[in-house]
């Protein structure tokens, strides 16, 4: 993967991007984006484009090297986690709809999947 391949996905998707979790780097974002190796994990809440997050998007930050994609689907009010990357590929794919589940970056810190995706905590 080249930086120029990098620099086009960020600009084509970067104002699309819900969440990123990134390392706190200060005023070097000012300056460009994050790199994919300083965003730890990225979250998205989907309802029209749903399809492209689950497919292109996926597809594009696991090449790229983002360890963990979240997809919140709104539709079905469920989550989708995406993570454990090899060749450029997610190995896991989890599909939540209760629960917690802790980020790979940050294994002790636990997220309630229900608050996420819209429904009332147990």
């Amino acid at each position: 993967m080249t930086v120029t391949t990098y620099k086009w996905t960020i600009e084509r998707y970067h104002r699309a991007i819900e969440v990123a979790i990134v390392k706190p780097l200060g005023e070097v974002y000012l300056e460009y984006h994050p790199y994919p190796e300083d965003i730890f994990w990225i979250i998205e809440f989907s309802k029209a484009t749903l399809s492209k997050d689950l497919g292109d998007k996926k597809d594009i930050y696991a090449e790229a090297g983002i360890a963990e994609y979240w997809v919140v689907n709104l539709k079905t009010a469920q989550m989708h986690v995406f993570r454990d990357l090899k060749n450029g590929q997610y190995t896991t794919e989890l599909i939540l709809t209760t629960g917690t589940i802790a980020p790979l970056a940050f294994t002790d810190i636990f997220v309630q999947v229900q608050r996420f995706i819209g429904l009332p905590s147990k």
